[in-house]
């Protein structure tokens, strides 16, 4: 790798347009290039976004990869911008003399939860018992009290900060309560003066406006005349902005990920200059992340019909000297992108962990249209959206190392997007390294083809064009959509015609591996099914119940490994709040992103003879084809209460589920 570090650097020099010097590291020098005040923390929306798109425009170009569409790099969208300059947000204490003291936005105080019309003039209160906390504005020392807010929530929170989080508002996470976060000096200022202060007034006015912003997109194109498949490689370049005198810079969050992705795009547009290339490459810098995944959602609206098959690898901060483990984060489950990109980096001494939900960013909007996407990040996130996110605080040869590892990982012929359809598995795995990349894509759409035709626990025998030797393809989910199809189908297990009233309206349902039980003088073209299928044999569901007008539930049910516990499938994520909640007996688990509100689901465990389930719940809106999250946080306690009223033991075991084999 010595000469590819070295040519990197060289080429990389080449790339910067603001001053260096020799001593640097490319990273260090793209790095100190987008933190620079000159770009004011790279909000959406704002002249300094604009300067660092162009920036990154300009680097793509030398590089000399392809625009994306047409002639241009940037790909427009439509946004949601809330203009700094534009919005009110004031904090002002009021005196029993009715003096007035108004504090600094930005150094005094700083907003957390957003709401976007609220005026109100109220007395402080000082403890969450305080019997008349609903008239009143709470001042709290410890962010952990927030999860004990009794029902009768206080107008709004004073949270005392010793750094500030600078937190964009998003038309998507408006909050019944406001929270704005407030220095250590005026937390001791409201304590020292809590007898003479009368009221605080606090002012949120809030409102956006729709512009165009842009990705920008290049790639490195197949050789293939109509190319079917793609990888795209992305990071999002936005940052949050700036408060009063202070930019945010995002080092680590995220101009890691953009630099690592540039010096992706330099290395493989030199590797694959002389190589074949199965796939097109797609090189996606993101706007609009810290603001609701807006960039992102975008383009994967826009290339989901491109291509047959694609993934997505997500660069989102990485490198922190205290960066933890490597997190993989996945949506909804893992896939096969993010095991083997989990067992990739440990095989080369880049201690990773898959972790799902851990990480809000740019993969959720593709994992949400059934593409395999994966964030790749640090585990450590706790200088995110700070002033303290600058560049001293990165390890540059860890970044280097990831993307020696990720380099490689996208060289190999094993990693071509087809390689991951969950559905298509070949039986010879030396076929792998006995063909090129043109080849074995070619074996690979061949058995894409004949899976088109299996159903759960089927298998099917062909043979393969390329070298004319047996393949075999298995199948090892499926989604149901008649509940007689799916009991017909595995062996024990009822589905419930409808939960809490609500109808049944689909099942997900995945089985353990039956590898063992193909038969490999197989007859060509015959399609075998395995002898039985058991409710033993799931590995995880997923029920959906909606009413007519698309308002249900979700829940998913996953039988735990020996030696799990329910906190191995807690996020590792310092966005996603983690609440233990213990209710009528039953001990809960309440997940929920910081910033969005409808982002809940609840979590708990079941214990049927010696099997341990563990259990999610969503209420979900169905749009199309896809389904949204719609529970609120800020009404945890009350879907708390709706999920604890259903019979969860007795339904598992009238499903079937309460009698399992042991493994």
């Amino acid at each position: 790798m010595l000469s590819i570090w070295i040519a990197a650097m060289t080429f990389l020099f080449l790339l910067i347009s603001c001053q260096v010097t020799s001593s640097q590291n490319p990273y260090e020098l793209l790095i100190d290039c987008l933190t620079d005040d000159e770009f004011e923390g790279r909000l959406t929306g704002t002249e300094g976004n604009a300067k660092a798109q162009a920036w990154i425009e300009k680097q793509f170009k030398t590089i000399g990869l392809e625009p994306f569409h047409n002639d241009s790099y940037a790909i427009p969208y439509e946004h949601e911008f809330y203009n700094p300059d534009k919005q009110k947000i004031s904090l002002e204490v009021i005196y029993s003399d009715q003096e007035r003291y108004t504090f600094k936005y930005g150094a005094d105080f700083l907003d957390q939860a957003h709401h976007f019309q609220f005026d109100e003039t109220a007395q402080l209160a000082f403890s969450s018992d305080d019997p008349e906390l609903s008239q009143k504005v709470l001042v709290l020392a410890n962010g952990q009290d927030l999860v004990k807010l009794p029902a009768n929530k206080p107008k709004a929170v004073l949270l005392k900060s010793e750094r500030f989080k600078k937190i964009p508002p998003r038309g998507s996470a408006e909050s019944a309560m406001p929270i704005l976060q407030i220095s250590s000096q005026l937390y001791e200022r409201l304590i020292h003066d809590k007898e003479e202060i009368d009221e605080v007034k606090i002012v949120m006015e809030m409102e956006s406006e729709n512009i165009q912003s842009s990705n920008v997109i290049g790639k490195i194109s197949s050789k293939d005349d109509v190319p079917n498949e793609a990888i795209i490689i992305s990071a999002h370049f936005d940052s949050v902005g700036w408060a009063a005198d202070t930019s945010f810079n995002g080092a680590l969050d995220n101009t890691t990920g953009v630099s690592m992705m540039l010096q992706l795009a330099n290395l493989l547009n030199i590797h694959f200059a002389n190589h074949p290339i199965g796939a097109d490459l797609i090189f996606a810098a993101f706007n609009g992340e810290e603001t609701g995944l807006q960039g992102s959602r975008a383009f994967a609206d826009q290339i989901a019909n491109l291509y047959e098959s694609l993934y997505v690898i997500n660069l989102d901060s990485i490198g922190g000297k205290n960066k933890g483990q490597t997190l993989i984060s996945v949506w909804n489950g893992s896939n096969p992108l993010a095991l083997s990109m989990e067992q990739f980096l440990n095989d080369n001494q880049l201690p990773a962990k898959l972790a799902d939900g851990a990480v809000s960013s740019d993969h959720l909007p593709f994992a949400e249209q059934s593409i395999q996407a994966i964030t790749i990040s640090d585990e450590d996130l706790s200088l995110l959206h700070t002033s303290s996110d600058e560049n001293d605080v990165l390890d540059y040869a860890h970044m280097e190392k990831m993307v020696t590892a990720l380099f490689n990982f996208l060289t190999e012929g094993t990693h071509l997007p087809n390689v991951f359809n969950d559905e298509t598995t070949p039986s010879q795995d030396a076929m792998v390294s006995e063909n090129s990349h043109d080849e074995f894509k070619k074996i690979l759409d061949e058995a894409k083809q004949y899976q088109k035709k299996l159903e759960l626990g089927q298998y099917l025998a062909f043979i393969e064009s390329v070298n004319q030797k047996k393949f075999i393809t298995k199948r090892l989910d499926y989604t149901y959509y008649e509940i007689a199809d799916i009991e017909n189908r595995i062996n024990g297990l009822k589905i419930p015609n409808q939960v809490d009233g609500i109808p049944f309206e689909s099942a997900a349902v995945a089985i353990n591996d039956f590898g063992e039980q193909i038969k490999l003088d197989a007859e060509v073209g015959k399609i075998y099914s395995i002898a039985e299928i058991n409710a033993s044999d799931i590995n995880n569901m997923s029920l959906y119940y909606v009413d007519q007008e698309g308002y249900g539930v979700s829940f998913n049910i996953y039988p735990m490994q020996p030696g799990q516990n329910e906190k191995d499938f807690r996020s590792a994520s310092n966005d996603t709040i983690i609440e233990d909640y213990t209710y009528n007996g039953r001990n809960y688990t309440q997940h929920y992103l910081s910033d969005i509100d409808e982002s809940l689901f609840v979590s708990f465990s079941v214990q049927l003879n010696n099997q341990q389930y563990f259990i999610t719940v969503y209420e979900v809106k169905k749009n199309g084809e896809q389904y949204a999250t719609i529970s609120k946080a800020s009404e945890k306690e009350k879907f708390v209460e709706k999920v604890d009223k259903l019979p969860w033991k007795d339904l598992i075991e009238d499903m079937g589920l309460g009698s399992r084999k042991s493994k």
